[in-house]
C-alpha cells in the first residue's frame, strides 16, 4: 500500500472508518505481542519482528518507508558479511 501525503481523501474519515482503523491497529499490536510472547528463541523473536516491520511499513509514507528499509537493508548487509565471513565463505 502506498501513501501519497500530498492526496486529499474524497471526504473525511466518519466516526465508523475511524474506530475501525484504530481497532485493526490494535489488533495487530495485540497479535504481533502474543507472537512475541511466544517465541522461544532469538530466531523465533527475530523472525516476528521482521513480520511486524515489514507489516508496519506498508502504512508509512513512501519516503519515510524508503528511508527505513534502507537502513535495515545496511544492517542486514553487515551482519550478512559477518555470518559469511564466519563461516569461510572468505577469505
Amino acid at each position: 500500500m502506498t501513501f501519497d501525503p500530498d492526496a486529499v481523501p474524497a471526504r473525511p474519515a466518519t466516526a465508523r472508518e475511524l474506530r475501525q482503523a484504530r481497532r485493526r491497529a490494535d489488533n495487530r499490536r495485540e497479535h504481533f505481542a502474543a507472537k512475541r510472547a511466544a517465541a522461544a528463541t532469538a530466531q523465533a523473536r527475530a523472525s516476528v519482528a521482521w513480520d511486524q516491520w515489514r507489516a508496519l511499513l506498508r502504512d508509512l509514507p513512501e519516503a519515510e518507508a524508503e528511508r527505513l528499509a534502507e537502513e535495515i537493508a545496511a544492517a542486514l548487509a553487515r551482519q550478512i558479511d559477518h555470518m559469511t565471513t564466519l563461516q569461510g565463505d572468505r577469505p
